[in-house]
């Protein structure tokens, strides 16, 4: 009798399982270190720093977002200090005027529809994507990415973040096909449900290849 995926995962590790069901991504296993994720904001924080940098900031602390927290003495990023910035301290950030107005839009919807006193960690992974996309420039990747970090859902597999899908191209020796996506998801399916872990070390490998 042959066990079920979901069985097998509560039967042995999950590093184990999926080296199992993936003997390359396994490789990657050994040659990399266990991804630290260090996840010290929150929901509205992490959406500002992809917002201002095209990246979550426990990748890469980009320096918009370094320059935010300087000019506000490295307090807590809120709605109401960026909604505060004077012309200067935005000229400083050199925003191009798409990304001011997503940013400012997200402030605006965190603090109008009082996001703040939402449950976030319990909610479904469905409801968090419905509820990002309702805010014009924060796309699929940024909902991705919380999920996959600030939230730390277990099974996320972001197809659009280009880190991601250079290395997978790399391990699984994959051109820029036609059909690049439909396999590369077929590739992730078998993760399941460690989706998120095997995304972290594929994510870290791109510094040690």
């Amino acid at each position: 009798m042959y066990s079920t995926p979901d069985q097998m995962a509560t039967i042995i590790s999950p590093l184990d399982y999926l080296e199992e069901r993936d003997p390359l991504l396994g490789r990657v296993f050994h040659e990399v270190p266990m991804p630290v994720t260090r996840v010290i904001g929150t929901v509205f924080e992490d959406v500002v720093s992809c917002i201002l940098d095209q990246q979550i900031r426990y990748r890469s602390t980009g320096w918009r977002y370094r320059r935010l927290k300087l000019l506000k003495e490295n307090d807590p990023v809120s709605y109401d200090t960026i909604l505060k910035l004077s012309q200067k301290e935005r000229y400083s950030l050199k925003m191009s005027i798409r990304k001011e107005k997503a940013l400012f839009l997200w402030c605006f919807t965190w603090k109008e529809k009082n996001w703040g006193a939402l449950p976030w960690q319990e909610l479904d992974n469905e409801v968090v994507y419905e509820l990002l996309d309702t805010v014009n420039g924060v796309g699929k990747w940024t909902a991705d990415m919380i999920l996959l970090f600030t939230l730390s859902r277990e099974n996320i597999f972001p197809l659009s973040d280009a880190t991601l899908k250079k290395n997978m191209m790399r391990l699984y020796g994959l051109s820029r096909q036609k059909n690049l996506d439909k396999n590369l998801i077929a590739i992730s399916q078998k993760w399941y449900p460690y989706q998120s872990l095997a995304v972290h070390y594929l994510l870290q490998w791109k510094n040690m290849v």
